[in-house]
């Protein structure tokens, strides 16, 4: 297979244009067999979720190039994503030669009997949140996660491991041999960085008039919203000009009051600075990485982390906590909260007031950004497809 080469850095002006960034999507190096299907198959397949996105970008990918793809879910919405079939439906209409492309993010009911079919499978773990961020409230949720946690097990019963991340293939070393560990495909979740591309010049609704930090992701324990709001509490209290909106639906109801009942105590000590905004399109959420100042990620916990790398794309400078996913993604730059809400409103405070710290950031950043959109073109999925076809001489 060709190696991988990072992509050319952006121009000067790359936060204006996107297309030098656009990925090129690859096709396979190898002749796929006639009438072999790749079987695509998560608990969950939704727009505007990360797992189900991927889903549906494998899929593209897959048929685009002349692949068979049928995809399973126990839940998904049937006027977006038509033609998904029902995960008890496997073991009916699948082959033998079929394979099976898994994805583990949360407790699948299906995955042990998914992992007894008698055919090639291709597990892809994303990560699973530590049960213990909703522990406190939401303990249905953190059951879940024990759950899905506990399923990990069951990835050795897969012919081939893909994971999202250094940090989630650390999170399988329980599990599995040293040499199992080694032999994981780190893949980022994404397929093609070139989306926004094909958004139309559409008006969307104004992005905020004075200079705002932007935060995008579900509204979860996980996420950090606590302490960034807390460091926003320091930094609105000194700095009257900026504002915080933060993208993204709610989770945990309890756990979304708390969000709530803080941001409302931050507006009565220092006015109507934060805005919460869900169910936002696609042309909304360019419009906002288009004009933020900073992009923030204080996450205590990640698989991947979409939105980071969308910010990147658009040459947003990302200030993280030191979630090691995130972390990863960054290589290392910007990862700078530490939960102490002063020092972090230091943190914010320079990046917005501090051109060329601000500048210096970005400019890492992008280069990292280039090794990252180099590995969403599609080849590591190739390579792993094409591994699992090598073994057909070996006994399933």
């Amino acid at each position: 297979m060709t190696a991988l080469t990072a992509l050319p850095l952006p121009p000067a002006d790359f936060r204006a244009s996107l297309g030098p960034l656009g990925t090129h999507l690859v096709g396979p190096e190898f002749a796929w067999p006639p009438g072999r299907t790749v079987r695509i198959v998560a608990r969950d397949i939704r727009r505007h979720d990360a797992v189900g996105e991927f889903c549906l970008q494998l899929a593209d990918l897959l048929s685009g190039n002349g692949v068979p793809v049928q995809l399973h879910a126990e839940n998904w919405n049937c006027g977006q994503t038509p033609g998904i079939e029902p995960t008890d439906s496997l073991a009916r209409v699948m082959a033998q030669h079929d394979i099976v492309f898994f994805h583990l993010s949360t407790e699948d009911p299906a995955l042990p009997s998914i992992a007894g079919l008698p055919c090639r499978k291709l597990l892809y773990f994303h990560g699973v949140t530590p049960s213990s961020f909703f522990e406190p409230h939401d303990p249905p949720a953190a059951a879940r996660c024990r759950a899905g946690i506990a399923q990990t097990a069951w990835a050795r019963r897969f012919d081939l491991l893909m994971c999202n991340s250094q940090a989630s293939a650390k999170a399988l070393h329980t599990q599995l041999d040293e040499a199992a560990l080694a032999d994981i495909i780190v893949c980022p979740p994404v397929l093609g960085i070139g989306r926004w591309l094909a958004l139309s010049d559409k008006p969307a609704p104004p992005p905020p008039s004075e200079r705002f930090i932007l935060f995008i992701g579900r509204r979860a324990p996980n996420k950090g919203l606590h302490r960034l709001l807390s460091a926003f509490r320091s930094l609105a209290a000194a700095d009257p000009r900026t504002n915080l909106v933060m993208v993204g639906n709610e989770v945990s109801p309890s756990y979304d009051r708390e969000i709530q009942a803080l941001a409302r105590s931050i507006s009565a000590d220092s006015g109507e600075r934060i805005s919460f905004r869900e169910d936002v399109s696609m042309a909304e959420l360019r419009d906002l990485y288009e004009t933020a100042t900073l992009f923030v990620a204080p996450s205590e916990h990640e698989g991947f982390c979409v939105p980071v790398l969308e910010a990147m794309q658009f040459g947003l400078p990302v200030l993280a906590g030191t979630d090691g996913a995130i972390g990863e993604l960054l290589g290392g730059v910007g990862c700078l909260f530490n939960a102490d809400p002063v020092a972090d409103a230091g943190i914010l405070a320079r990046g917005l007031d501090d051109l060329a710290w601000r500048e210096d950031v970005q400019a890492r950043q992008q280069a990292r950004f280039s090794a990252v959109a180099a590995q969403t073109d599609g080849r590591l999925v190739w390579q792993a497809l094409e591994r699992l076809l090598g073994l057909d001489a070996s006994p399933l």
